[in-house]
């Protein structure tokens, strides 16, 4: 039997050390060399911390409003979901044909004049006019995410880059998710819930400046590869008849839509044919093992006439919520992740299945607080490893030309699942079922997709198929592209 010496013992102590410091550094040099990644990153800090704050604020709002009612949270979800479900492929479509941070300046401009509605609805006492708010919100993000996020590889052209870019946008979500919960707890129960709204509008103007200072050139087609079948030249147009002017005009008008169906139909085509189609599904799995968060968040920490201590508790429960959804990606990048082998990303997900059923058991069988606390960063773990590994998947193995498309797709099918269990569990919630029930329910889904994403997994199916990572060891990435479409590598700086 081998055994370890005593002297080895420091020297494989100081190598660990050695390895954790290159880690530091590399993450530290993509941040010093990489500008224009670290004015997004800001960007992106300010867009997160005005969402955590507008979170908590509009169920702070909603409570206030409609004392213990699941079926409002549940309407709020919805109304926040519905809108992504339709809106969202428009947004992969914008994204893959206009340059993507000009857009993101423009949307960021939106969000925030959008938080003064919240403060409008606020005053108002209405909770029709903060369902229109989050309605419109939901909108602008819906167009937002699918740009925001496919913007990443033009600016991290690196795979092992690219996969430290993800982890540091998670850990930027993960600590607003963190500060964010307990900043608008705070601010709500001392100045009120209308300065949570005015802050969500402050950061997402701070993010128009920062993004407005990144260089370059974001669209990521070197050319139109959709000629449209009605131009007309300049001189044509001159000497059209009048019919041909009306004509011409509706022809105009129906291209934008004929452009929507025409690229939807060569993304659908490439789905189907690319071999890791079945991935888009994964992050809507995901959801369902977390959309009903937000209404056992609720429950747990409703406080009767108590609204400052139920707006303390419920920042308590999103900061646990954000050390986990901190810590678990961290975690997988160290132990389980290989950028520039994909399909340790898919075995880190369905890890992370197992960790998330462990997390909902345990807040099932919850009889304190501080239980359903520590039971949520457990969850956490796993929902936000399988929110952002899924996410990098498909950014590693999708050509950039149908990056947008394939994250809005991506977003469409996990608001559906988000929007279905969320409006499942706010029924349950009235008819009667508390947090043990619903916890056990939530529990029972994570078996069922663990068992099925497990078997995708272990049969060599999605990343884990043998051709990628022969693709892959020729260097030829992103790899999906090869043959298939004209991949405009990088930007070009101006």
């Amino acid at each position: 039997m081998l055994t370890m010496e005593s002297d080895d013992r420091p020297r494989l102590k100081r190598c660990n050390n050695i390895s954790f410091t290159k880690s530091i550094r590399a993450y530290v040099s993509l941040l010093r060399d990489n500008r224009n990644y670290r004015l997004y990153l800001l960007s992106h800090l300010c867009q997160h911390a005005g969402d955590a704050t507008i979170k908590v604020a509009t169920l702070l709002s909603l409570e206030h409003l409609v004392p213990g009612s699941g079926t409002a949270i549940s309407a709020v979800i919805m109304c926040n979901v519905i809108p992504e479900i339709f809106v969202t492929p428009s947004g992969g479509i914008i994204a893959d044909s206009y340059d993507r941070r000009k857009l993101m300046i423009l949307l960021d401009g939106f969000g925030a004049v959008a938080g003064a509605v919240f403060i409008v609805a606020h005053r108002m006492m209405s909770v029709r006019a903060l369902y229109t708010a989050v309605i419109l919100r939901s909108i602008l993000a819906s167009l937002y995410h699918p740009v925001s996020t496919s913007i990443t590889p033009m600016l991290v052209s690196d795979p092992e880059d690219l996969k430290k870019a993800i982890a540091l946008s998670g850990i930027v979500w993960s600590l607003m998710f963190i500060f964010g919960g307990m900043f608008a707890g705070f601010v709500a129960a001392t100045i009120g819930i209308e300065a949570c709204f005015l802050f969500d509008s402050i950061s997402y103007a701070i993010s128009v400046v920062l993004m407005s200072k990144v260089q370059g050139t974001y669209n990521p087609l070197k050319q139109k590869i959709i000629e449209s079948i009605f131009d007309i030249k300049t001189k044509d147009k001159i000497n059209m008849t009048i019919p041909q002017r009306v004509r011409f005009f509706f022809r105009r008008c129906a291209n934008p839509l004929w452009k929507f169906i025409v690229m939807t139909q060569a993304f659908v085509q490439y789905l189907v044919t690319c071999g890791f189609g079945m991935l888009i599904f994964m992050k809507a799995s995901g959801e369902l093992l977390s959309g009903a968060d937000d209404i056992i968040s609720v429950l747990a920490t409703e406080v009767e006439n108590d609204e400052v201590e139920s707006g303390r508790r419920l920042g308590i429960i999103y900061s646990a919520q954000g050390v986990g959804c901190l810590l678990g990606p961290i975690l997988a990048n160290v132990f389980i992740v290989d950028g520039k082998k994909p399909q340790t990303q898919q075995f880190a997900c369905v890890l992370a299945f197992a960790i998330g059923i462990l997390g909902w058991a345990g807040i099932a069988n919850s009889t304190t607080f501080e239980l359903v606390c520590f039971f949520n960063f457990v969850r956490c773990l796993g929902t936000a490893t399988i929110y952002l590994n899924s996410t990098l998947l498909l950014q590693s193995m999708a050509p950039r030309e149908m990056l947008g498309r394939i994250l809005s797709y991506d977003k469409v099918l996990a608001s559906l699942s988000e929007a279905g269990i969320a409006f499942a569990t706010g029924r349950l919630q009235d008819r009667g079922f508390g947090t043990h029930e619903i916890g056990l329910l939530c529990a029972c889904v994570g078996g069922f997709l663990l068992v099925f994403w497990s078997s995708f997994h272990l049969f060599g199916k999605g990343a884990a198929k043998k051709e990628f990572q022969e693709i892959l060891d020729d260097n030829d990435w992103p790899y999906a592209t090869k043959g298939e479409i004209d991949v405009l590598h990088s930007p070009t700086i101006v």
